[in-house]
């Protein structure tokens, strides 16, 4: 038993860490919104897939069923129908086995829209499936996306009137939950219908207000499918000029993103505009190309391959009932096996509260001497963590008068030594001048120092106020503006005082030197558990390759920070650079 015992854990140990990252990167998988996966499509088809063996093997039965919606989804635009199909059905059993109305009528819209082009009379079925069952759960807002697509197979059986009303239904649905992600849908789905219908005005109107929200998504497949969109309008305006450039531009993006259906419909729509404007090359060539991109995707055979799929999915609920049964059966049995086993774990629960009782002393006693043991062994590393900080706050003074007071003084020395070779008196007391500035200079330097450790701490007004004698000693060359969004009284060690005022310190001196700036902007605010310092300047710049801090300025400040257990980040372009330091406050 006890070989065992140690096998478990010796396997625990070597394998719990690589399931944490299988766990952890599905949740990341499962978390990807709609948007994030279409725009990536063949990276996370593979992440997917290795996904799905993981959840399947580590038994995360919701999180395996979302991964089937998203490789149903990922093969819909990769025009892997088949797949798309087999995916989508293994969720649906799923979700109707836990009862999960909500995802088992979105995913019955997702179906049904995924065979749209085969099967469109079994895909209106699937859609009304999907509205029965969300009115009478009230879904509410996943009504809205059920609705626009429901309009858009319904406009494919030239039913406009009809289409248009569930397309108007579902903008509706999106505005009264402020589903930005779903308005654009359904404007550009009642912006076709209306063409269709000869109001190309009223087209139009709705297609920009998409636009508008299409380009804050930077997404290429989205606006890919907005420029397709504007191009319908204007083919069925008989604009075929103004309808193939656009068709062109929503090609050039559905290629990039791999987009499938938008691909051949460009590809079939750019064929007839060229024909409709008598360029028979172009039409030809459009033509041609249209083909060879049919002959690499699904052929017939898929219609047969969705038949067998649609019978297995029958055969499985047949199966699912005659499981049922069995189940309950099986649960009579177990029940009498129960009531025959009940005085067996009476009689062995006595004899365990014995063993246990036993136990109980036994751990008692060794958990008392396991404790005086610790209590001793704590009060040891105590001591020597107490010589340690001793030995380390040594090594901080030396280092901080070693690189602001000594290099400081160094400088005065090597001053002091040139005055000798100098002959004409004006100069000398220029230099005598400057010497005493930096002597002044050198003065404050050390005041700075010996503020920061005489004191056991302060709060953030303290800091403030460091900075703003540093403000009021270079106001002639550049302005420092202060801005403070957190509690003046906010707790500080001296070591956290002094290293972000010598931050502040450094950059300012690196901007006046190198940057042509005439402000420098510091901002303290709080936010996600860390004390937040931001400083940047309105200067040139600088690359971050070529760094243009002297010596080791961008090191010293990053070591400043990384001592107060912070997170140091520099970033910089043409129009400034920015340095922030994040003090954690938990």
């Amino acid at each position: 038993m006890f070989k065992r015992l140690i096998l478990v854990l010796f396997f625990l140990s070597v394998f719990s860490p690589n399931w944490s990252q299988s766990v952890e990167r599905i949740e990341e998988l499962c978390s990807l919104g709609y948007n994030d996966v279409i725009g990536n499509l063949e990276v996370l088809k593979a992440e997917y897939e290795v996904a799905l063996e993981d959840a399947t093997q580590l038994k995360l039965l919701d999180e395996r069923a979302l991964i089937l919606e998203r490789l149903a989804l990922i093969s819909h635009y990769l025009h892997d129908i088949e797949k798309a199909l087999d995916y989508s059905l293994k969720a649906v059993d799923y979700y109707r086995s836990v009862d999960d109305y909500q995802k088992l009528a979105n995913l019955y819209a997702d179906l049904g829209y995924s065979i749209k082009h085969i099967q469109l009379d079994r895909s209106l079925e699937y859609f009304r499936m999907a509205i029965e069952i969300s009115k009478s759960k009230e879904l509410g807002k996943d009504l809205a996306k059920i609705y626009n697509n429901y309009g858009t197979l319904l406009g494919m059986s030239s039913d406009l009137d009809s289409a248009l009303y569930y397309h108007l239904k579902s903008l509706e649905v999106c505005l009264q939950f402020n589903d930005s992600l779903g308005i654009p849908y359904s404007l550009n789905n009642a912006a076709v219908v209306y063409s269709q219908l000869g109001e190309f005005e009223k087209a139009f109107e709705l297609l920009d207000q998409s636009d508008v929200i299409r380009k804050m998504e930077h997404n290429d497949l989205s606006w890919a499918d907005n420029l397709a969109y504007r191009a319908d309008i204007y083919y069925e305006k008989n604009a075929f000029d103004s309808a193939a450039k656009y068709y062109e531009k929503a090609l050039v993006l559905s290629k990039k993103s791999k987009f499938v259906n938008l691909i051949t419909f460009s590809l079939e729509r750019l064929s007839s505009c060229y024909e409709k404007m008598n360029d028979a090359e172009s039409a030809m060539q459009f033509y041609k190309e249209l083909n060879i991109h049919k002959d690499s995707l699904v052929s017939a055979e898929t219609n047969t391959a969705i038949a067998a799929l649609q019978e297995e999915f029958n055969a499985s609920e047949k199966q699912k009932k005659i499981i049922q049964q069995s189940l309950d059966l099986a649960e009579r049995d177990l029940e009498i096996e129960r009531k025959e086993r009940k005085e067996m774990y009476i009689l062995f629960s006595i004899f365990a509260l014995v063993i246990l009782s036993v136990w109980i002393i036994v751990f008692q006693i060794r958990k008392r001497k396991a404790e005086r043991l610790k209590f001793e062994h704590d009060q040891q590393l105590e001591k020597a963590a107490l010589e340690k900080s001793f030995v380390e706050e040594k090594l901080r003074i030396g280092r901080e008068l070693h690189d602001n007071i000594g290099a400081q003084l160094t400088f005065m020395i090597s001053s002091v030594d040139n005055l000798t070779y100098l002959e004409k008196e004006d100069r000398l007391v220029s230099r005598l001048n400057k010497l005493s500035d930096f002597g002044r200079q050198t003065m404050r330097e050390l005041r700075t120092t010996i503020w920061a450790m005489k004191s056991d701490g302060g709060t953030l007004t303290e800091l403030i106020l460091k900075i703003n004698e540093l403000k009021v000693s270079v106001r002639e060359v550049i302005t420092i503006e202060v801005l403070n969004e957190v509690d003046p009284l906010e707790k500080m060690n001296a070591l956290e005082m002094l290293n972000l005022f010598r931050i502040i310190q450094e950059f300012v001196q690196n901007t006046v030197k190198y940057a042509k700036a005439s402000e420098v902007r510091i901002r303290f605010e709080k936010a996600d558990d860390f004390l937040q310092m931001h400083i940047s300047d309105n200067g040139t710049g600088f690359d971050l390759v070529n760094r243009r801090f002297s010596g080791n300025g961008l090191a010293n400040m990053e070591r400043r920070c990384e001592e107060c257990h912070g997170i140091f980040d520099i970033s910089s372009n043409e129009n400034g650079t920015l340095v922030q330091c994040f003090l954690p406050r938990k």
